[in-house]
């Protein structure tokens, strides 16, 4: 496992569409939002689901594409996080 990182560790601009941390396809796994606080410890950090379940989706996809986004919108099937990771202002 990875060990503490700070919020400059790596990210995501998302302004310019660029990853700054990339991963190989066959080397990809899961990360809990847990784990994710657990690597950020000094940092506030804000999570969305935003992906409907991709066995879900490829099933429902070619029948509709609205009822994809239907469920979508209901967060309950969804299973991919986007998390916005920003240091911890001082205190003044």
């Amino acid at each position: 496992m990875v060990a503490d990182m700070d919020c400059g560790a790596f990210g995501v601009d998302v302004s310019r569409g660029s990853i700054l941390a990339v991963v190989s396809r066959n080397s990809f796994f899961g990360i809990r939002p847990a784990e994710i606080r657990e690597l950020f410890p000094g940092c506030q950090i804000q999570f969305r689901k935003i992906t409907l379940a991709p066995p879900i989706a490829r099933k429902l996809a070619p029948v509709s594409w609205g009822l994809c986004y239907l469920l979508e919108s209901l967060k309950i099937f969804n299973t991919h996080y986007l998390a916005a990771i920003r240091p911890l202002l001082p205190a003044p």
